[in-house]
């Protein structure tokens, strides 16, 4: 497969550097039919239900920590000082996030350098944990 990609480049060289190629490399190389039968294969394995309910969760715990912390982070209290709701949330966010939150961005926005913090640290999550701590914030499993 990638011989023939690598094969595709070389003869589509010219084309591709003028940024003229309109369809993808692999699609114009010996291995387009590979990739075809991964695709119907993808279509057969992700579409078991056990696997589509665990990404739905997977969503449901994204969406809900975002939901949780962006909501949390509107508030002054968003801070490692204080001991209510929205201090406390600041405090489960890792300490190596709020380092950089608090030392080293320097945007002037302060509501986009709140949105930063939270997206980095969610999305720095493995699945395993965002579902974890979805489920322990929201009090399903404690």
């Amino acid at each position: 497969m990638l011989e023939s990609i690598v094969k595709s480049f070389e003869e589509n060289y010219e084309i591709i550097m003028e940024g003229k190629l309109e369809d993808e490399i692999i699609d114009i190389s010996d291995a387009n039919d590979i990739r075809k039968a991964y695709k119907n294969l993808q279509y057969i394995v992700f579409d078991d239900k056990s696997i589509l309910k665990k990404e739905i969760a997977g969503w449901e715990a994204i969406y809900g920590l975002l939901e949780i912390f962006v909501t949390a982070s509107q508030s002054e209290s968003f801070k490692s000082a204080g001991n209510n709701l929205e201090a406390r949330l600041y405090k489960i966010i890792s300490t190596s996030h709020r380092k950089v939150y608090e030392d080293v961005e320097k945007y002037s926005n302060s509501e986009y350098k709140k949105l930063q913090l939270i997206v980095d640290f969610v999305s720095g999550m493995t699945d395993r944990y965002a579902i974890r701590l979805f489920q322990q914030l929201k009090g399903i499993k404690i």
